[in-house]
């Protein structure tokens, strides 16, 4: 819902004729979220009824982006000519 909805959507239960709870039950409307979105008209003003993206934190052995950028893989004399674990065909 953008933040102009959620405006419509307070002012729509507010003008309501029934008491919250119910005109919140008839849109299925959860109470917290609607107390929620009034306490942030009442704080932040229109600008925080604004969707938050989701903050993905970074990983503690993530490379940054200027790190992936300058990786290399490793040269082809480090890697094992083969694997110590014995594969099928060679079971036979």
């Amino acid at each position: 819902m953008s933040r102009n909805e959620k405006m419509k959507f307070i002012r729509l239960i507010e003008g309501s004729q029934l008491n919250i709870s119910d005109a919140l039950a008839q849109y299925d409307v959860p109470r917290s979220t609607y107390y929620r979105w009034k306490q942030k008209l009442r704080n932040q003003d229109i600008k925080g009824l604004q969707d938050n993206k989701p903050h993905r934190a970074r990983t503690w052995n993530q490379l940054l982006p200027w790190q992936v950028d300058i990786a290399q893989p490793p040269p082809a004399s480090c890697m094992p000519a083969r694997l110590a674990i014995p594969t099928e065909a060679e079971d036979r």
